[in-house]
């Protein structure tokens, strides 16, 4: 699973990840590798914002990448036989500055969609 972080005026470090989730618990990653940088222009990406209570359809801006980025490749031993099908599972990456040290590092959780399927 290849993870890429950016901060706006620090340089990023990924300080940890993790695969949660039903009968797995909190899963480390087995191995790390850090991905070369590359010099080239990124595309800009879509992002949809789900309308609130008082607008009825979603909301889809194309937004520029920007900031410092690092990227690392992470490797999982997942025991298929423990993935139950129609459950969630989540990745949590812990990032932190490596220029400002001595801080928190702050957490974010992404939803795994139907990991069971890809797995096999």
């Amino acid at each position: 699973m290849a993870v890429e972080a950016r901060m706006y005026s620090h340089r990023p470090k990924i300080n940890n990840i993790l695969l949660v989730g039903p009968r797995i618990g909190r899963l480390q990653h087995a191995a790390k590798e850090e991905i070369p940088v590359s010099i080239e222009e990124e595309k800009a990406y879509p992002v949809t914002k789900k309308g609130g209570l008082l607008s009825f359809g979603d909301k889809t801006e194309v937004k520029k990448l920007e900031g410092i980025v690092t990227k690392e490749l992470f490797k999982f031993k997942i025991p298929q036989d423990r993935i139950i099908p129609g459950k969630r599972y989540q990745l949590w990456v812990y990032l932190e500055s490596k220029t400002r040290g001595g801080g928190r590092p702050v957490k974010f959780r992404f939803n795994l969609e139907k990991l069971a399927e890809v797995l096999n």
